[in-house]
């Protein structure tokens, strides 16, 4: 897997099966998750498939980290 190939996008609605399979797998809860959908970003490989995300509420001037996943550690 190249990194130089991968895109860093705000999510979409295509992407939230690919997202709630990640949620499932640590544990989050998907279903609150999947309503703050817009406030995602994620990294696709360049073919379609996320291989992570992370969760960004903006608040005036600062931002919160609240959610974080990856397809693989590595």
């Amino acid at each position: 897997m190249d990194i130089a190939s991968f895109k860093i996008r705000r999510a979409t609605v295509d992407d939230l099966p690919q997202l709630i399979e990640l949620w499932q797998i640590e544990n989050l809860p998907w279903q609150e998750l999947e309503r703050r959908l817009t406030e995602f970003q994620v990294a696709d490989d360049g073919t379609g498939q996320v291989v992570g995300a992370l969760g960004i509420q903006i608040a005036v001037r600062q931002a919160n980290i609240h959610s974080e996943v990856f397809r693989r550690a590595d």
